[in-house]
């Protein structure tokens, strides 16, 4: 599965972090969370462990490489990650990172003056960072922490958005899925059911894909659903966001590190539509923009286009008795973290 020219660049004594079950041949440590790694144990020194928790415990300067492919970009902190690699790589070592977000990861090298060269076969594409005789103390630096005012006292803007018409004539439905599997057809059923009149995609769920559908769209009202969408309530969600402009099945605050925070109450604190079902009415959208497809993370993309909306002055709407709480807080990684400090810090989000 590994082309040749990256089974080159990995020789030695070297780490693939976030292995999975095809480690990189070459590696003499492996690691990941899945258990299942330990297949390997009898030719590979193993660690079953969360990559998110750090590797403060590996001693500096000790791999001739480290690896990962399609690891970085799912991590919370991932300039903390990848200045770990870099501390625990000799100096005259490499980092030979894989990833499918090749735009953020030129971007935060870019700003960081490190030189890469690029490997791309069967398995990915690739990152190679050599490491030089005298390193500097870590790769990257880590972003300045902002305290932006979206977190207190900060209610929604009173600003009503009433509709031209009285009823909608297209509704648009994009649903995201990570992958096709059975239960993708269960859930066009019921959306189908519940609304009968719309026009149905199914989409991957990067932003730049579901901004090229909706941007694209001819329909007066569009909505983006994810798996764990109420079917029994769309249609309600439809009628509010054309009376609205916005309805979104969810409410969920952010203090100030952009950590999501439950609250029932969208009238208390720095509050955005969120959930599984996001309806938008089309005026509002081209009101508020696109989707910020150089964010990483789901939750940080539907944040941003959220507080965006609420600075643009817009309204949502959310029904009664519907699950409008926040499941548990949750933080963004620290690539997604920074950019939203530096669009929503200090003034940029006073009302």
């Amino acid at each position: 599965m590994f082309g040749n020219e990256i089974l080159q660049l990995t020789r030695g004594f070297g780490a693939d972090l976030g292995c999975g079950m095809n480690p990189l041949p070459t590696a003499t440590h492996i690691v990941d969370c899945n258990g299942g790694i330990f297949e390997w144990k009898h030719c590979k020194e193993v660690h079953l462990r969360d990559i998110n928790e750090g590797f403060n415990d590996w001693p500096s300067d000790h791999f001739d490489f480290v690896f990962s492919r399609y690891l970085v970009e799912e991590l919370r902190n991932p300039i903390t990650f990848l200045n770990t690699c870099y501390r625990v790589t000799k100096p005259n070592g490499r980092l030979v990172i894989g990833t499918t977000t090749m735009k953020r990861f030129e971007l935060m090298l870019g700003k960081n003056s490190v030189a890469w060269e690029t490997v791309v076969d069967s398995s990915g594409h690739y990152y190679v960072i050599q490491v030089p005789p005298v390193k500097n103390d870590r790769l990257l630096k880590e972003p300045d922490r902002v305290s932006p005012c979206v977190a207190t006292h900060c209610p929604w803007p009173a600003i009503s958005n009433p509709p031209t018409d009285p009823e909608f004539t297209k509704l648009s439905v994009v649903l995201c899925v990570s992958h096709k599997t059975e239960s993708v057809e269960s859930q066009l059923a019921a959306i189908a059911a519940a609304l009968p009149r719309c026009e149905l995609v199914v989409a991957t769920e990067c932003p730049t894909e579901i901004n090229f559908i909706l941007n694209r769209d001819e329909g007066d009202l569009f909505a983006v659903l994810s798996p764990g969408f109420e079917p029994t309530r769309l249609a309600e969600l439809a009628v509010l966001a054309w009376e609205h402009g916005i309805a979104a099945q969810r409410t969920s605050a952010t203090d100030s590190t952009f950590t999501r925070l439950p609250s029932p109450d969208h009238r208390k604190g720095a509050i955005y539509p969120d959930g599984p079902a996001l309806f938008v009415r089309k005026d509002v959208w081209s009101k508020v923009g696109s989707l910020d497809d150089r964010l990483v993370s789901p939750r940080a993309i539907f944040l941003d286009w959220g507080l965006r909306a609420r600075l643009a002055g817009c309204v949502w709407a959310s029904p009664e008795g519907l699950d409008q709480v926040a499941p548990s807080p949750e933080l963004p990684n620290e690539l997604d973290a920074e950019r939203l400090n530096l669009k929503f810090s200090g003034e940029n989000c006073r009302s």
